[in-house]
């Protein structure tokens, strides 16, 4: 990922097509082995390569379903909370996004019930935001394209030991 911002308040994340990042391997399994895996602790990670569209991730205090990104001497670790809200580039439109796995992850204990009713609770206000154009969605995003001449990163030294 090429970070496009970084202050108190908001971290935004560009990936492009050919970015390398780290997973967790089980991840790329078959799904319904995936919180197996976590609740036997078989994790292992693997590099691979972002194969979609241009991605612009925006970071904010309460305005992802993830928990805070911690910096590390690799780059960034997050943690996603099995629901998405994927928000169009025009900031007109949205859809919830890993329904399926938030599901899963309640029918085997890893969230619970009130956690689930949390995460869209949440996941509501943050749209909220976005329609009326609050913080982060007040800057002009619509409007953001990456620098042509920033090269694919690479993956830093050391990644496979994290």
């Amino acid at each position: 990922m090429t970070v496009v911002r970084d202050t108190a308040d908001l971290l935004a994340l560009y990936t492009a097509p050919g970015t390398p990042g780290m997973i967790p391997a089980v991840l790329l399994d078959d799904f319904g082995h995936r919180f197996h895996a976590r609740a036997v602790g078989g994790w292992a990670v693997r590099e691979v390569r972002w194969d979609r569209t241009h991605v612009l991730r925006l970071l904010a205090p309460g305005a992802d379903h993830e928990e805070p990104a911690r910096r590390t001497a690799f780059g960034l670790e997050c943690m996603v909370q099995e629901l998405d809200i994927v928000i169009s580039p025009d900031l007109e439109s949205w859809r919830w996004k890993d329904e399926d796995h938030l599901a899963e992850a309640q029918e085997m204990g890893f969230i619970s019930e009130r956690r689930a009713r949390d995460l869209r609770a949440e996941g509501l206000r943050v749209i909220s935001n976005m329609e009326a154009r609050r913080p982060p969605f007040d800057h002009p995003w619509p409007e953001w394209r990456p620098d042509p001449t920033w090269a694919i990163p690479n993956l830093p030294e050391g990644w496979d030991r994290v």
